[in-house]
């Protein structure tokens, strides 16, 4: 498989993320930004936080590049969390599309 080279900032994000280690993932972030995740928005520390937590952390989540060009990153994301097969499109607008194959375990595509 090649390697995959990513913007600094990215490769920050995949690798605080998939060291579930939610203090470093949040320090990945820059002051004053807003997280937007299945139509909702994480505003405040607190809330990005707490997002960090339940969305990234405690389901153990898992990215691992595809992809990389134009400024969109393609990943597949494995974790231990609910529901099934998760598209994820740019700005975090999500569009679910499940099939036989997902049987318990969940994977998101995340583009950014």
């Amino acid at each position: 498989m090649t390697a995959i080279t990513l913007p600094q900032a990215v490769q920050n994000f995949v690798t605080t993320t998939n060291a579930h280690d939610s203090d470093a993932l949040f320090a990945v972030f820059a002051p004053g930004t807003t997280v937007v995740d299945d139509g909702t928005t994480y505003a405040t520390d607190a809330d990005i936080r707490s997002w960090i937590q339940v969305h990234q952390v405690d389901p153990k989540i898992v990215i691992t590049p595809t992809s990389y060009g134009a400024g969109r990153l393609v990943a597949s994301v494995d974790g231990e969390f609910p529901g099934c097969c998760t598209f994820i499109r740019p700005a975090a607008r999500y569009g679910r599309r499940c099939s036989k194959s997902c049987r318990g375990r969940s994977r998101r595509a995340r583009r950014w």
